[in-house]
């Protein structure tokens, strides 16, 4: 309990030294980019409920095959207080790590930088293999098995494709952290309300999803130097950003 009071108290407030005092651009920027909305509503709308469908579609599917060991049944909650624990699960998740930690770096320092070398395709597949074994620690506070191989496979296996889709939104959102932390907290929050997911029904549905997209936005194609997800010595003003 101790630890968790700590981390929600301590996080904000060197999140908010680091918008001051950091020597990285991306971190002191990060309200800029946070405010870059307006032309991006759509995307963002669609962070929010891309992997939540997903999952669903995979647990409705599962449930058809009678392959599911939970169902719609085991959730946490139950009516409007399945709305307050979803609200608050997402919340919790996008503003203590996935909104204000782990996007910002994964997307908006590294793959921003990766996406000036090589393709979106190529960036996020380099990152993924940082990005997964980034979370053993979590992992193993959790109590999960990571040190069976069979833990890692699965790992990677439904990983990798997520990391793609945050990559895809991320640049189809002109390079908007808060669409990739909103994407990534979404995707938290529904797999932590479905525990018991069956993994090879959505590894299915996502890598669908996801060969879908690499074929319509030709991903494996380097990004023009001019494009707002690939790393500028520069980042525009904030008043620039919201007149514009």
């Amino acid at each position: 309990m101790w630890v968790g009071i700590v981390i929600v108290s301590v996080i904000p407030v060197a999140f908010i030294i680091n918008l001051i005092y950091s020597r990285f651009p991306i971190i002191r920027n990060f309200p800029v980019i946070l405010v870059r909305i307006r032309k991006i509503v759509w995307w963002i709308l669609l962070a929010l409920i891309l992997m939540p469908s997903l999952c669903l579609i995979s647990v409705a599917f599962s449930q058809l095959l009678g392959r599911a060991s939970n169902s719609f049944s085991a959730l946490p909650a139950s009516g409007i207080s399945l709305i307050g624990w979803t609200a608050l699960k997402f919340l919790y998740q996008f503003c203590f790590f996935n909104g204000t930690g782990e996007e910002v770096g994964w997307r908006g320092f590294a793959l921003s930088r990766l996406q000036m070398h090589v393709s979106p395709l190529i960036a996020t597949l380099l990152l993924s293999f940082i990005w997964v074994p980034w979370h053993v620690f979590l992992w193993q506070a959790e109590g999960r098995s990571i040190n069976t191989l069979s833990f890692w496979l699965m790992s990677y296996l439904i990983n990798i494709p997520a990391s793609v889709i945050i990559c895809w939104i991320f640049n189809r959102s002109q390079g908007s952290i808060l669409a990739a932390g909103i994407a990534h907290a979404a995707a938290n929050t529904v797999t932590a309300m479905f525990e018991n997911l069956d993994s090879n029904v959505l590894a299915l549905r996502v890598y669908v999803f996801v060969i879908v997209i690499v074929f319509a936005d030709r991903i494996w194609r380097k990004l023009p130097m001019d494009h707002p997800a690939v790393y500028k010595d520069v980042i525009p003003s904030v008043s620039t950003e919201i007149a514009g």
